[in-house]
């Protein structure tokens, strides 16, 4: 995969403990490289693979190259499988594109939302611009109110937000009935009668398209 005039590819850690998926950058001249590590699974022209780094991005020694490596789709990988500090320094090196119509909106309806229920997940983010998106989402609840902020990135397009000052403040007859209103809902569906989506839960494309 080649991330402007970087080359990384998916690779193991060199230990016997199961690992999260690793990035290894192609090496340059003067860097520490060595060739990739035959797999079992990995056919014999990965042996003629270019030399990589000795190390991942994030510091660790690596192993071998991941079996069907070229095949490995880093977008949309679940998060769970991915290492997050490998991935912070890969998207470092991605130029965000300038905001896209709509994202105003998106950022006031997940502030709203999490001041309101003390958290919020926006869907259908576009990629190049999630990790811009959670900065500007922290940056205007801490301006707002202050406290922990919480911003954890779901699967390939999905952020979710949570205030601990909201959630702390939350008497315990606001979470019985937030708890009550849950079991509302899980009883509507069963029965196939319509529910509409959680306010803490919204889509970037029906917030653009709405502008609420």
């Amino acid at each position: 995969m080649r991330v402007t005039s970087h080359e990384v590819i998916p690779v193991s850690l060199d230990s016997w403990w199961p690992s999260k998926v690793h990035l290894a950058e192609r090496a340059q001249p003067s860097q520490d490289a060595a060739p990739a590590a035959p797999h079992a699974r990995q056919s014999v022209s990965d042996l003629s693979a270019p030399a990589w780094r000795t190390k991942t991005l994030c510091g660790r020694p690596r192993g071998e190259i991941l079996p069907d490596a070229d095949d490995v789709d880093l977008l949309n990988s679940p998060e769970q499988w991915m290492c997050a500090s490998c991935w912070r320094i890969l998207e470092g090196w991605l130029t965000a594109p300038p905001p896209i119509d709509g994202e105003d909106a998106v950022v006031r309806w997940v502030v709203n939302a999490v001041l309101e229920v003390g958290e919020a997940l926006i869907e259908g983010v576009p990629v190049p611009r999630l990790e811009t998106l959670r900065r500007r989402i922290r940056g205007e609840l801490k301006a707002t109110i202050g406290g922990s902020v919480q911003t954890s990135r779901v699967g390939p397009a999905a952020l979710w937000v949570r205030s601990g000052l909201v959630q702390d403040a939350k008497t315990p007859e606001r979470w019985q009935e937030e708890m009550l209103a849950g079991v509302h809902r899980v009883e509507d569906v069963k029965a196939g009668r319509p529910v509409d989506p959680p306010r803490w839960r919204g889509h970037w494309r029906e917030i653009t398209e709405t502008g609420e």
